[in-house]
């Protein structure tokens, strides 16, 4: 699974609104403090995406994000850094 990091909350709704249009299952969420000490959403996807599906969005809608991040067992790993 994924995590999404923004950084603005309008970012954030215009990802979740975009993935919701692809019908994933996706869960808005506070930013984890791993990620960012600054309040922020983040989108959590509830099922396996290629994160190439992801990248193409954030891109395309020119998306501002901090990173997506690899959810595992208590881990977080940034697989895409924002720009």
């Amino acid at each position: 699974m994924y995590l999404i990091s923004f950084k603005s909350t309008h970012h954030a709704m215009m990802m979740e609104m975009k993935v919701k249009e692809k019908n994933l299952k996706a869960l808005t969420i506070p930013t984890p403090r791993a990620i960012s000490n600054s309040c922020g959403m983040s989108i959590k996807l509830m099922e396996e995406v290629e994160l190439e599906k992801l990248i193409n969005i954030v891109e395309k809608e020119d998306l501002k994000i901090l990173g997506i991040f690899k959810v595992g067992d208590n881990t977080l790993e940034m697989v895409y850094e924002g720009k």
